[in-house]
């Protein structure tokens, strides 16, 4: 493509488009070739061809005529008609000077002095001397004999150029931002490259420097929209695209008309600078004196204002703003999209601090004082250099201290086990940062249980937050968990002090005096404070107060605070098992082992489980894993299963989780340490403050704030269940390592008959605790109904100590408990556990009869597979113990189900076992089970038995062996209700009567139908079928057809 002036392709005869004339190149690199016109302005004298050929060079760009400095140095090269006699000159260049720019007839045109400038130049490129970019087309000269614009050379513009390659859309025009004494946007065609000079390198600068660089670009968009700007174009483009298609024209005046009078400085622009509310505020005022057709309100201004945000962070991607530093493009991106990927506080602060006032919504002008706004902006300080950021240097004299307290107070090495951390690191130092740029101070708080890496995530989320906070960043381990090894406030002051640089005076001060004075000290000089293993809030009080500009940062596994600003105050909880298992197979990589073993990364998974996914267990396992002739994994689970010698496993080097829990153990008073050990004796290794105080026979309020301190010092969780009265019930247990470490105290510290008496007195409290949930008595611990965990936990340790009773109790409770809520599985297990209990008592008679209420229960809810194991049960402990009578009852149970199935056979073999084990007719015994009529079974339909009445094992819970408080269901009176039902909430546990077979037992939700029963006849005696079709048979049943077997002979009554 090529450009040149249009009157000069006329003179050839191609004024129009489509035309062609011949091109060659002025050097003679390259032939004449035809050339198409494919463009021409002639009003401003411009022209565009397309050669057939390229020639062998570009032009790397153009840059704005209007934006040209006066007296600036150009270059002008072109072919001159020289008035010299027998010679022919190819080209000429031409030196001249910028002077200005004028309106010529209503077209606008740039104009430079050159007495070098011939005839036959016109066309010729005009180029800047210092970087080569073109500033415009020569289009006529003056040269006049009376001295009046004498050596004038008249100009057309590249911004008609760029409008006219735009508009004929001949070739893509790319837009640059260039950035030296004045920032300008430089153009080129298609993929040519830019190369501006005069910029800001694009490595790695800091946020200082990328907030200069920032404030060059915002305050020329600034200037430029209020009409005094190089960006003029620029703003034109920016504007067009955040409108878009969704203005009309009198919005699109009225934003022109508010963009030229105030502008879009950065405070309105950058949503985290301080003051900007108020900016926006401002510019979204109604503008006075303004026609209301043409007026935008103050929702579609600030409308305005967040798609011009969007606009500006788009072009920082790929548009004008890409030619920005890298440091100052991810600066800048992050302040427009309010974004967290990285600290912003120092960045805006350095911006900040070299931006002019908050400008008035006044549209009237208001003379400033040069001086006021040079101290304001920081151009200039007092020695006449450039304002800088910088820690201040050491104290005189004393340089070899400095050095020493800097070396104390640097940041540790980047931990090599960060695997699951690094969105957690991002989310503090976004925190932190964000609050900096909000209110100019931060003070936040890390607490975590032992070994959990609190002071691993502060060090790296100080690390991340380093280019906020360019006075520097110190750590100081104030070893406030270690005996005689505790930092106490003047020497912290006297550490950092020194290591920044800051003479605090030769005056005596006391402790209260050198904070003050290092407070002071600090102000302003963004500094960020890490103060890492606080013993608790008071060891930190001198410090936590944030002196303006600066942050602090403070660990500690005492949870107890206040001072952390609303926001700041993190808990670091265990790895994710996936980031556990990778800190493992990380780990693993350089042992002997390789991660394609079978069951390798199962063994991975199982040892993360082990250590509770704590970074500091793992890191000792994984020493282990790394050694080239490690264990395998498999291995390390062995030998870490076993619970009494955990944590002697989980010690390697100086590194051992048991130092570190005891760290915190020795911090507690003797009545906490009580507590943290007698928690592990509890069933399920949890109490409730009320559980608490019931087992020592103490108030709960008490032993619950005791219970509280564990949780302050990260030594136990606290779970908070709202009861439906209304009050929060509190459960306590330990981090499982924690756990194993308190249990060896226990078996070291505590007497085994005072653990034995508190877990009898917790054990019982467990037991009255069920029954009132069973009992549906109001204020029941419903919690415990939906995870009944703790009561199995009960009733494990009330067996393995020999409390039958109390352990009966809580099997019947549980029963009754997963019979309400027809859970089968459930049923069956804690039925197995209440008969093994009655067979330990000597009560075989008790574990029949369970075993019969248990079948008759799973036959109700349709479970016939587990009903006749049931059956089947009972039937083998009666025959075990010598119970003839309850093995009838056994084995028609079995009959009778097995008839419901349609197991023919088996139904009237095991009917013919519990005739052959009745008594004798006429002998003294109790009923018979069953003893009513079957239900008649048409042909090829499956009905329900009926009912069956009379029977012994139909009774309730009370008569199964457990004790009278465990009957939650008899009547105040000494009867049975026929049915009532309690509701509350969830599903119904109902009180009743116990029914014949197929109705549900005591206690039980009454969703099943009942069983109908056979008609009767008017006194009342049963109306039965013929004898023929009483029972259905197959005919090789041994009874023979036609005959009914003893079970199923109808009877009178």
């Amino acid at each position: 493509m090529l450009v040149t002036a249009w009157h000069v392709v006329a003179d050839l005869g191609g004024d129009r488009v489509g035309s062609e004339v011949l091109t060659d190149a002025l050097d003679g690199s390259a032939a004449a070739v035809p050339s198409q016109v494919v463009a021409v302005d002639a009003v401003h004298d411009l022209a565009v061809l397309r050669r057939a050929e390229p020639l062998r060079e570009s032009v790397a760009g153009w840059a704005a005529t209007d934006a040209v400095g006066l007296y600036s140095k150009v270059v002008i090269n072109g072919v001159a008609e020289v008035d010299d006699p027998g010679h022919h000159y190819a080209y000429l260049y031409a030196l001249g000077e910028w002077r200005g720019w004028t309106v010529r007839d209503g077209v606008a045109l740039g104009r430079l002095a050159s007495p070098d400038v011939m005839r036959g130049m016109s066309g010729a490129p005009v180029y800047g001397r210092d970087d080569g970019l073109v500033l415009g087309v020569v289009s006529a000269r003056y040269n006049s004999a009376d001295d009046w614009l004498r050596n004038s050379v008249w100009i057309a513009r590249t911004e008609d150029l760029t409008r006219l390659l735009e508009d004929c859309a001949v070739v893509p025009v790319r837009r640059r931002l260039t950035l030296g004494d004045r920032v300008g946007v430089v153009r080129s065609a298609g993929s040519v490259a830019v190369l501006p000079v005069g910029r800001i390198p694009s490595g790695a600068v800091g946020p200082v420097e990328a907030a200069h660089e920032a404030r060059l670009v915002l305050t020329a968009l600034d200037e430029s929209c209020r009409g005094v700007g190089a960006l003029d174009e620029a703003v034109t483009h920016l504007v067009s695209r955040a409108c878009g298609t969704g203005w009309e024209g009198r919005q699109l005046e009225g934003l022109r008309r508010r963009l030229r009078l105030r502008g879009v400085e950065p405070r309105v622009l950058l949503p985290r600078l301080p003051d900007h509310e108020e900016a926006v505020h401002r510019w979204s005022a109604p503008l006075p004196g303004t026609d209301p057709g043409h007026e935008v309100s103050v929702h579609a201004a600030r409308a305005f204002l967040s798609r011009l945000r969007r606009t500006l962070a788009e072009e920082i991607e790929d548009g004008v703003l890409a030619e920005l530093s890298a440091s100052c493009r991810t600066f800048l991106h992050e302040a427009l999209t309010d974004g967290n990927r990285i600290p912003l506080s120092g960045f805006l602060h350095a911006l900040s601090d070299h931006l002019t006032p908050l400008r008035s919504a006044s549209v009237e002008p208001v003379p400033l004082d040069p001086a006021a706004v040079a101290a304001r902006t920081g151009e200039e300080h007092e020695d006449g250099g450039d304002r800088v950021f910088s820690p201040a240097g050491p104290v005189p004299g004393r340089p070899e201290l400095s050095a020493v307290a800097r070396q104390m107070c640097r940041l540790p090495a980047v931990d090599p086990c960060l695997a699951g951390r690094e969105r957690f690191v991002a989310d503090v130092a976004a925190a932190v940062d964000r609050h900096m740029t909000r209110h100019g101070t931060a003070t936040a708080f890390l607490c975590g249980q032992p070994g959990v890496g609190t002071s691993v995530v502060a060090v790296e989320a100080a690390r991340v937050l380093t280019p906020a906070f360019p006075g520097g960043v110190l750590h100081v381990d104030l070893h406030g968990l270690v005996p005689g090894s505790c930092l106490n406030a003047r020497t912290v002051v006297r550490v950092v002090s020194e290591a920044l640089g800051v003479d605090l005076g030769a005056e005596a001060m006391d402790d209260v005096r050198l904070v003050a004075s290092l407070t002071a000290h600090l102000r302003d000089r963004r500094v960020l404070l890490l103060l890492d293993n606080a013993r608790d809030a008071a060891h930190v009080r001198p410090f936590v107060k944030a002196p303006a500009g600066c942050g602090v940062i403070v660990t500690s596994r005492d949870r107890a605070q206040d001072y952390a600003d609303r926001g700041l105050a993190f808990e670091v909880g265990p790895l994710e098992r996936a980031a556990s298992v990778e800190v493992l197979a990380r780990c693993s990589e350089g042992g002997d082992h390789s991660a394609d073993d079978d069951g390798h990364m199962a063994a991975l998974h199982l040892l993360a489980h082990l250590c509770a996914d704590l970074p500091l267990a793992l890191r000792i396992v994984g020493a282990r894993l790394s050694q080239p002739s490690g264990p395998q994994p498999s291995y390390l689970v062995q030998l870490l299963e076993e619970e009494s010698a955990r944590l002697d496993a989980l010690a390697y080097g100086d590194r051992a989780v048991r130092l570190a829990i005891r760290l915190s153990h020795d911090a507690l008073d003797p009545a906490a340490r009580r507590i943290l050990r007698l928690v592990t004796a509890a069933p399920g290794a949890a109490v409730t403050g009320a559980e608490l105080g019931h087992c020592l026979s103490a108030p709960a309020l008490p032993q619950e704030l005791l219970l509280n301190r564990l949780v302050d010092r990260s030594l136990a969780l606290r779970d908070l269940v709202r009861m439906p009265a209304g009050e929060l019930l509190a459960t306590f247990r330990l981090f499982d390592l924690v756990r194993l470490f308190a249990l060896e105290r226990l078996e070291e510290d505590e007497p085994p008959d005072v653990v034995r008496e508190f877990q009898r007195s917790s054990v019982s409290y467990l037991s009255a605790r069920l029954t009132e949930i069973t009992n549906l008595e109001h204020g029941a611990q419903l919690s415990g109904e939906l995870d009944p965990t703790r009561f199995h936990a009960a009733q494990r340790l009330a067996q393995e100590n020999e409390w039958l009773d109390l352990a009966t109790d809580l099997a019947i409770g549980l029963h009754v408990l997963y019979t309400a809520r027809g859970e089968l599985d459930a049923i069956v297990g804690v039925n197995d556990d209440r008969i093994a209990l009655q067979l330990r008592q000597n009560r075989p008679a008790e574990a029949v009869k369970a075993c019969l209420l248990n079948g008759d229960t799973l036959r109700s809810a349709g479970a016939a597979a587990q009903a006749a194991d049931a059956a089947r049960q009972a039937a083998g402990i009666a025959r075990e113990y010598g119970l003839t009578d309850r093995v009838a009852d056994a084995e028609f149970m079995l009959s009778l189900i097995l008839w419901d199935e349609e197991k023919w056979a088996e139904s009237l073999a095991a009917g013919e076992r519990a005739i052959t084990c009745s008594p004798p007719r006429g002998s003294r015994r109790r009923p018979c089970p069953s003893r009513s009529t079957t239900a008649v079974r048409p042909a090829g339909r499956r009905t329900s038995p009926a009912p069956c009445g009379g029977v012994a094992w139909r009774r309730t819970w009370q008569n199964t062996g457990a004790r009278p408080r465990c009957a939650p269901w008899r009547s105040t009176h000494g009867a049975w209700p026929r049915r009532t039902r309690a509701t509350t909430g969830r599903r119904s546990i109902s009180t009743a009567e116990r029914q014949p077979c197929g109705k549900r037992s005591a206690t039980t939700a009454t969703r099943h139908a009942t069983t109908p029963t056979p008609p009767t006849g008017p006194s009342g005696s049963t109306i039965r079928p013929p004898r023929s079709t009483c029972c259905s048979m197959p005919p090789n049943c041994s009874s023979g057809p036609g005959t009914i077997p003893e079970p199923w002979r109808p009877s009178s009554t």
